[in-house]
């Protein structure tokens, strides 16, 4: 994934702490001093460069592993009801259109090596991981917030089309399963 021509971004130059790129007004979602590229940022250069009519939406940062595996990370620190699965799509097909022009690489081939996580507010949304333990103990129907998080708020829609993996983590969740350790 060489990066060549002049007008494609560094996106080493974009690499910032979590802590930062999971700011909400100015409140730090997620605490961690792992680096991933702020894609906020990127967005914005990007949109200033292309000389773009209206601003794209993107997802808040990325993660690129040694190996070149990528993990595009959305962080909703807000209750599931103002998370919007339109304005989440749209974060979605911005971002890999816009990677995949800085890269240089067909959406194809971005989509065999990308996937996509949803980090929501655990205290924020209880009802979420409370609907997910009943649900294990026993057969009563799934709540609308379980299946939100079921269908990652929307973006299961984009499974084999943008990503190769999709799933929506509650923030303890995520901090378990990729912080502390290679992401990928």
């Amino acid at each position: 994934m060489e990066n060549n021509s002049e007008e494609l971004l560094d996106l080493e130059k974009f690499k910032e702490k979590i802590t930062e790129v999971s700011k909400s007004d100015k409140e730090s979602f997620i605490e961690s001093d792992i680096e991933i590229i702020n894609f906020d940022k990127i967005k914005e250069e990007y949109f200033f460069n292309k000389k773009l009519k209206e601003v794209p939406s993107s997802n808040d940062g990325l993660y690129i592993s040694k190996d070149k595996k990528m993990i595009f990370v959305e962080f909703k620190n807000a209750k599931s009801e103002v998370i919007k699965e339109y304005d989440l799509g749209k974060k979605n097909y911005d971002s890999v259109c816009i990677l995949s022009d800085i890269l240089n690489i067909s959406i194809r081939d971005l989509r065999k090596k990308t996937k996509y996580i949803l980090v929501y507010s655990s205290e924020k949304n209880p009802i979420i991981d409370f609907g997910q333990a009943l649900l294990k103990k026993s057969s009563l129907p799934n709540n609308d917030l379980e299946n939100k998080k079921k269908n990652c708020f929307g973006q299961k829609k984009f499974l084999n089309y943008l990503y190769s993996n999709i799933e929506a983590l509650n923030d303890k969740e995520f901090k378990e399963k990729y912080l502390g350790k290679e992401i990928i």
